[in-house]
């Protein structure tokens, strides 16, 4: 498995069409390696692939690993997107429970600043997504082929894992 690890955050560590995934828990290295690679497996692309919408792909994710994020949370990394001006609309990160829990549902953060919808679609907003659907998630956000707001809403109890059909 190829892995894209970084230091700090950055507009083009694999291009804006590669989520970040951003590490915040540093109490166990073997819980890390195992969620990076739960996050690296194939996932559906979807109703839109080529081959009849079970085409396997691997996601496209640069893992950001610098223990100045340990304990980050969602209004920290909203508040460093915005000093560094980044241009990026979502990022993940892996903090304790994801790197614990079986499905590893990291926390997808909204970091758009011009979404439509007033106050609760202000950057912020986040869920969990369990690992096998974050490259899914991903692509669609980076490509803005769904908004932000489309998959919050599909997460009753807070964690996202796929649209039901």
């Amino acid at each position: 498995m190829d892995l894209h690890v970084v230091t700090d955050l950055e507009d083009e560590p694999g291009g804006l069409e590669s989520s970040l995934v951003v590490r915040t828990d540093f109490s166990d290295q073997a819980a890390w390696l195992r969620t990076q690679t739960a996050l690296m497996q194939p996932g559906r692309l979807g109703e839109d692939a080529q081959d009849d919408g079970d085409e396997d792909f691997g996601p496209a994710l640069t893992f950001v690993d610098h223990p100045r994020f340990d304990g980050f949370t969602a209004q920290q990394f909203v508040a460093e997107v915005a000093r560094m001006r980044l241009s990026r609309n979502h990022l993940f990160f892996a903090d304790r429970r994801a790197q614990i829990d079986d499905d590893h549902p990291v926390v997808a953060l909204d970091l758009e600043k011009d979404a439509p919808g007033g106050e609760e679609n202000a950057p912020g907003r986040s869920f969990r997504v369990r690992a096998y659907e974050v490259g899914s998630v991903g692509a669609n956000l980076s490509l803005i082929n769904m908004d932000f707001r489309e998959f919050a809403d599909a997460t009753p109890d807070g964690v996202f894992r796929g649209f039901q059909e």
